[in-house]
Parts: structure tokens; sequence; C-alpha cells
């Protein structure tokens, strides 16, 4: 028979029948070694406790993750995108608004502007003017002017 002797076909058909089961096994050990090898778990101990939802309030008891922040003028936590009026930035690399909320009367306001640690407040001089030796807001051209410059300005 074609030099090939029964014990060499008989081997041959075995080996090649369990070749695709031995690779298959393999693989799937190789998978579950990876894997068990990247879940270590956290063992540390110097990581921070994980704080729940709304736990994060200010002093006033304002809760910053849900956006609201104090306000000095309305004596109360307020989001200032719903309650302030938002001025844009004149400069286009800039990107955060600044906003304005008025007291009841509009005889003063408050300045919320980007990256600020408080809040400025500026007293109604005249007639929509509004202001202090650094700040000035005009409510007829809805401009806010810092240091003589309008850096914000109201757009619909």
């Amino acid at each position: 028979m074609l030099g090939i002797k029964k014990n060499d076909l008989v081997s041959f058909l075995i080996f090649n029948k369990y070749r695709k089961m031995r690779k298959t096994v393999i693989l799937i050990l190789g998978i579950f070694i990876l894997a068990s090898c990247g879940n270590t778990g956290n063992k540390s101990n110097d990581t921070e406790p994980l704080k729940s939802l709304g736990s994060d309030k200010d002093e006033h008891g304002c809760i910053n993750s849900a956006g609201y922040t104090w306000s000095i003028i309305k004596q109360e936590c307020i989001r200032v995108w719903e309650t302030g009026n938002r001025l844009n930035p004149i400069d286009e690399k800039e990107t955060t608004s600044a906003f304005v909320v008025f007291n009841a009367d509009k005889s003063k306001l408050e300045l919320f502007l980007p990256n600020a640690k408080s809040t400025v407040i500026l007293p109604l001089l005249d007639k929509g003017n509004y202001g202090t030796a650094k700040y000035m807001y005009n409510e007829n051209n809805l401009a806010l002017t810092i240091d003589g410059v309008v850096k914000y300005r109201f757009v619909k």
C-alpha cells in the first residue's frame, strides 16, 4: 500500500483528530490566564471611599455636582444658567461664559465670572450702569467691561 504502514496511518489519523482539540484547549487556557491576571481587585488601602451623589454640598448647602452655587444677591442656591443672564466672551479663544444675576429691585447685580474664586457685587451707579473701578456692566448694550476693555456681551 504505497509504502505506508498501518501503524503509521493510525498514528497520523489519531494525531490529526486531537490536534484541533489541543489548539482549542490551549486557546481557552491562554484566555483564562490572561483574564485572571487583569483582575487584581482593589487591594489598596490608600483609596478614598466612594461618595454618594449629592453629597458634595458646600458651606451653604448648595449641591455643586447638580450645578448649584450660592448667590449672595439672591441668598439662595441657584443655577446661574437658569437664573442669570449669560454673557459670552468677546475673545473667540475663550469658551466659558460669564453670568449676571440681579437682585429683586435691580439696585445691584452679582457677576459670576469663569475661573473666579468668588462672585463680584456691582452697585447701580445710574440708569442701567453698574460698576466698580475694575468692572462695569451696561444694561443698555448688555456688555461687561473689565479694566476698560469689553470682555463679555449678551448674544441672543
